[in-house]
Order: structure tokens, then sequence, then C-alpha cells
């Protein structure tokens, strides 16, 4: 529910030192009843009312009237785009901490519905982050675990482990280590993996070079990233 002044005038606004030009238009625009009587809208509102109020006033000689705000002006461009565009806008998401930043931004000019936004974005960025997981399963040598320290310190627990074959690197993977199972675990191995929050998402039949095949058992869980890593 976008609403804006009817008439349009150019206006100035002088933000912590640095000089933005928009439209009264612009800074009256209300997207949502969540955005009623924020700050900017106010702001042009009043200045409108004292001006009427004045014979000499700066609109009346057409004039660009200047207007102050003391803040920070680094992202005070995305509160204009966020009035000119709704939740269209094209926000810093790559940036967790110029995001925060702007966030406060939003909560003091009352932007609510661009602070909800940002909240949710933010929350996003947090928390939606996959780790895999791969078993692989063959007849000659037992079950290989491809794993993380957080599973291996679980499974080694009274569980027998057998040996360590190496580290290996893979993407989407924080850490991985490959550790040789015995057949007779892997139910517990399973057990565990369901308790700490994974779930099977792919089975793959390989053929090696020996004419045997081989597994691959994919888990995947999401795990929360506060740092947006």
């Amino acid at each position: 529910m976008a609403q804006s002044c009817s008439s349009s005038q150019t206006i100035s606004i002088n933000v912590g030192g640095i000089v933005f030009s928009t439209s009264s238009s612009t800074l009256s625009t209300i997207h949502s009843e969540k955005d009623e009587h924020h700050f900017l809208a106010e702001l042009v509102s009043n200045h409108f009312n004292s001006q009427e109020a004045s014979s000499n006033s700066s609109l009346q000689n057409n004039t660009t009237p200047l207007l102050f705000i003391d803040r920070d002006p680094t992202h005070f461009r995305y509160v204009l785009n966020y009035l000119r565009n709704g939740i269209n806008v094209v926000l810093p998401s790559h940036d967790p901490h110029a995001m925060e930043e702007l966030f406060m931004e939003a909560k003091y000019y009352r932007l609510n519905s661009l602070a909800d936004l940002l909240s949710s974005l933010m929350s996003q960025h947090r928390t939606c982050t996959d780790e895999y997981l791969t078993i692989d399963v063959n007849n000659t040598y037992g079950e290989y675990l491809c794993i993380g320290p957080e599973i291996a310190y679980q499974f080694m627990k009274g569980k027998g482990l057998v040996k360590v074959n190496g580290l290996e690197m893979k993407r989407n993977v924080k850490f991985c280590g490959k550790w040789e199972i015995e057949w007779t675990h892997i139910k517990q191995l399973l057990e565990i993996l369901s308790q700490i929050g994974f779930e099977l998402i792919s089975t793959i039949l390989e053929s090696r070079k020996n004419g045997k095949f081989e597994n691959k058992l994919i888990f995947k869980r999401k795990t929360s990233d506060q740092n947006g890593n």
C-alpha cells in the first residue's frame, strides 16, 4: 500500500554532512501499515507546515529546502531506495556488518517493514549453512565414513574405531576425515547421525576399477553459522 503526498518538491537533506537530493513524495512514501508515521514522512510534513506558516517560504520562492539529520550517511542511500522500490530494494546482503548497521538505521527512521526484511535476511544468512557427509560402503574394506570431528568424537566413545586413513577436504564441508568403520557398527553410526540432525538425501552406486561396486550414502544437515561464514 504505497502512499505519498500528492504534490512533489525537490528536497535536499544533509545527513551527517553528506547532502542527498530527492523528492518530497519519495520521502513521504508509506509502503505498509508498519511504516505509518515514519521519521522521514513526518520530517517532510512538519517542514511543509512550518513553511506554509511563513510568508517568506522557500517553497513559495521555488528554492530547494535543506533539511539536516544527525545520522551516519553511509547507508542512507539504501533507505531512499527502499522508499522508492519497497521490498524490491537491493540490499548489501553479502556484508553482515553492513546489514546490521542498516537494520539500526531502519529502526531509527521507523521503517519497520525494512527492518523486518533485514532481520529475515540476516537470520537466513546465519542459519542456512549446509553440511554434507558421505559414507562409502564396499565389501572389501568395510565401511568408510567421511566425517567431521564432532561425529568422530561421539562415535569413538566405546564404538571401536579401527584406523584413520587420512584427511580430505571437500567442497561445502568445513572438515572431513575418512574413518574405517566395522560392519557391526553401522547401525549405531546411523543412529548417531540421526540424533545430531543428519538426514539421508541420496544413494549412489559406483563401479570400481576392480569390477566391484561401491555404495555412497550422502547425508545433509543444516548448521548454524553465526558469523555468516
